[in-house]
C-alpha cells in the first residue's frame, strides 16, 4: 500500500474518506468525538499541502438506505469548523449542481457529503455510484479504517476510478495491529466483552494456540455460560450466533496452551437500570436475574492476570456500562492493563467510551478506532477496502 505525501496532493482535488460514525444525542451534541479527533491531524495536513479542494465522505449508523434526519452530518458542521478553523460547505446530494459546484471550488475549499449510507448504491458498491463519487476529485485518500472490512462503494469502488492512497492514521492502525498479530511475547492475556461474540470467534480461532489466557466477560461470557448449560436468567446473549459453533471454541477448559477464564462470581440484577447489584456464583445465577458485570473475585482473578501479561489485546467491556453501577468490572480490567508493563491493544467503541471516561485513554499502548475492522485485521483475514488500495494505488488500472 502507498500512502501519499504531499507531494502526491499538491494542485489535486482530494476526496477523503474519513470515519465520523460518532453518537450525537437529542441536542446535536457529540458524545464521543474520539474517532474524529483521531483524524483530524490527517485532513490538517492534507489541508497544509496546497490542494484546490477536500471533499469529506462518512457514514452515520445504519440508516437502512434511507434518508434519516437524526443520522444526518449536519451536527458535525460546527465541531469540524471549530477545530479545523475554516468553513465546511455541506452537500446534502450528488445532483449536477452540487458536483459542479465541487468541481468548480476555490483553492483550499473543504466540502462534507451527507451521510454516505443515505444512498442505497452505497453498500451495494455499484459500479456507476462510485465513478460517480470519482467526479468529485482527482485523489482518494482513505483514512477510514474502522470501515475499511466494507465492500463499498467510498471505500472500494472509487479506488477503480482515481489513484487512491492511504491516510496517516490508516498507517498507524495497520502498523500497531499487525505488530500485536505477530508478537509471541508471554504471558500473553486476550479479554472479550461486549455484545456480540460471533465476530470475535475468528480472533480466538488465529490467537488460541499463541495466548496464555482468554478472559470473557460481558454478553460474551453470558453466551458461552448459555452453551455450557448454565442458568443466564434474563442476560443479554449473542443470539446471532450458532450456539455449537460457540461450544466448539470454548467447550475445553485448556485448548493447545489458551486457559479459558470465565467469571466465576457476577453481578446481577432484575433490571439495567437497579442501583445496586447482587453477588452470585456462576451456577446460582437465577431465572429472574440479569447479568450486568463479573463479580469481585473474578475481578481479583483477571487483575492478577493482565498485571503480569507481556501482551493484552482487549475488545469489549466486562458489563453494562451505560450504567455507572455496572462499570467497576471494566474498570478493574482497564486499570490492571494500563498499570502493567504489557503492549497494549484495545479496540471497539463502547471500550474506547470505557477508558475514556476513567481517564486512562493515554495508557494503552494503542487505541485502534476499529472494531470490527480491528478484529478482523487481528484474526489474519485481508480488509478489502485495503487490499483495494493495494491493488490500485497511485495509479489506477
Amino acid at each position: 500500500m502507498k500512502y501519499f505525501t504531499k507531494k502526491d496532493l499538491k494542485n489535486k482535488k482530494i476526496i477523503m474518506r474519513v470515519d465520523f460514525n460518532v453518537k450525537i444525542n437529542d441536542e446535536g451534541i457529540i458524545m464521543n468525538d474520539y474517532k474524529i479527533r483521531k483524524v483530524l491531524f490527517t485532513i490538517k495536513t492534507i489541508l497544509s499541502s496546497d490542494i484546490k479542494s477536500l471533499v469529506l465522505i462518512s457514514h452515520m449508523g445504519r440508516p437502512k438506505r434511507k434518508r434519516m434526519k437524526k443520522l444526518s452530518l449536519t451536527p458535525l458542521i460546527p465541531y469540524l469548523e471549530s477545530k479545523l478553523n475554516i468553513k465546511i460547505n455541506f452537500v446534502s446530494d450528488l445532483e449536477k449542481k452540487n458536483i459542479e459546484k465541487i468541481k468548480s471550488a476555490n483553492k483550499g475549499e473543504v466540502f462534507l457529503l451527507e451521510n454516505i449510507r443515505f444512498w442505497p448504491e452505497e453498500e451495494k458498491n455499484d459500479k456507476l455510484f462510485s465513478k460517480k463519487l470519482s467526479q468529485l476529485g482527482d485523489v482518494f485518500v482513505n483514512d477510514a479504517f474502522s470501515v475499511s472490512h466494507r465492500e463499498h462503494s467510498s471505500i472500494v469502488g472509487i479506488t477503480n476510478f482515481l489513484p487512491s492512497f492511504g491516510g496517516i492514521l490508516m498507517k498507524k492502525e495497520i502498523e500497531n495491529l499487525k505488530l500485536a498479530r505477530e508478537r509471541d511475547n508471554s504471558p500473553f492475556s486476550l479479554v472479550l466483552g461486549g455484545k456480540k461474540i460471533f465476530d470475535k470467534l475468528p480472533l480466538v480461532k488465529f490467537f488460541r494456540k499463541k495466548i496464555d489466557f482468554l478472559l470473557l466477560g460481558g454478553a460474551v461470557a453470558n453466551t458461552v455460560l448459555k452453551t455450557m448449560d448454565f442458568e443466564v436468567g434474563k442476560s443479554l446473549i449473542d443470539k446471532s450466533v450458532d450456539m455449537k459453533m460457540v461450544g466448539k471454541y470454548f467447550g475445553n477448559k485448556k485448548n493447545g496452551q489458551m486457559n479459558l477464564m470465565m467469571p466465576g462470581d457476577l453481578l446481577v440484577a432484575s433490571s439495567k437500570n437497579d442501583d445496586l447489584g447482587i453477588e452470585r456464583h456462576y451456577t446460582k445465577v437465577l431465572k429472574d436475574d440479569i447479568i450486568l458485570d463479573i463479580g469481585l473475585h473474578t475481578r481479583i482473578c483477571f487483575e492478577n492476570i493482565l498485571s503480569q501479561s507481556k501482551t493484552i489485546i482487549w475488545n469489549g467491556p466486562m458489563g453494562y456500562c451505560e450504567n455507572e453501577n455496572f462499570t467497576q468490572g471494566t474498570e478493574v480490567v482497564a486499570r490492571a492493563i494500563a498499570n502493567s508493563s504489557a503492549f497494549s491493544v484495545v479496540g471497539g467503541g463502547d471500550t474506547i467510551s470505557a477508558i475514556e471516561k476513567f481517564g486512562l485513554l493515554d495508557k494503552f499502548d494503542f487505541v485502534s478506532t476499529g472494531g470490527g475492522a480491528m478484529l478482523e485485521f487481528l484474526s489474519g483475514n485481508k480488509l478489502p477496502g485495503l487490499v483495494a488500495l493495494e491493488n490500485h494505488g497511485p495509479h489506477p488500472s
